[in-house]
């Protein structure tokens, strides 16, 4: 099993831990990897991110797969530990072209079942949950790009392809410069995100959850 190299208090070889996490991809397109840089510089691991939707991440945790996990869930699985990271909280944003092609009078129900959004994968509810509980459009309402990348969320939505729901975090810039627009100002969808890993933690794992909450407790939401 993966966790049996992680429970033990140093590493004995000479080959590095793989440390194999389970994150979404928005985490990965914005504070994770700087939250990992000082332990990946000072100590002996091969990182192993497995991507996966937030809501799921848990699940390859559970079935040992990984050591650790980014989720949204907030319980500790058993024989595992669990601590509260920080929210994502996403926009729905577009380019301006985008809005005045789209929404001339503003977003509105009937104009939002024209203009396409994007999804990461088929299980990806972000949108659909934000437009049926602030517009009351159900869920395949209007037209969706999959796109299996976090970056290309952004991409699409400079070049004016599409609106979508993207991390406020991720696109500070864009949202400054007025490259990207908050479409609906006021709403949005929090995602609280947990660090889950399963115990006693060695001296090295312990390394990684400082890092994560240290850097996660600094840029992501705490209220």
């Amino acid at each position: 099993m993966l966790e049996e190299e992680w429970l033990g208090d140093e590493q004995t070889g000479s080959t590095p831990l793989l440390l194999s996490l389970a994150v979404n991809a928005d985490s990965l397109a914005t504070w994770l990897l700087p939250a990992l840089a000082p332990v990946l510089a000072d100590s002996p691991i091969r990182l192993n991110l497995q991507v996966e939707d937030e809501t799921r991440t848990q699940e390859r945790l559970r079935r040992g797969e990984v050591v650790g996990a980014v989720s949204i869930q907030h319980q500790a699985l058993p024989s595992c530990l669990v601590d509260k990271l920080g929210a994502l909280d996403y926009l729905f944003v577009s380019s301006k072209p985008f809005a005045e092609k789209y929404f001339p009078n503003g977003v509105t129900r009937s104009a939002l079942l024209k203009a396409p959004v994007v999804a990461f994968d088929h299980l990806d509810d972000m949108h659909q949950a934000f437009l049926q509980q602030n517009f009351d459009l159900p869920p395949g309402s209007v037209p969706c790009h999959i796109v299996n990348s976090s970056e290309a969320f952004v991409q699409l939505a400079r070049q004016g392809t599409t609106c979508c729901m993207i991390p406020h975090l991720q696109i500070e810039k864009e949202l400054a410069s007025g490259e990207l627009i908050d479409l609906t100002p006021g709403l949005f969808q929090r995602r609280m995100l947990y660090w889950h890993r399963f115990a006693p933690e060695s001296r090295m794992m312990r390394k990684v959850t400082d890092a994560l909450l240290d850097y996660g407790h600094k840029v992501l939401r705490q209220d």
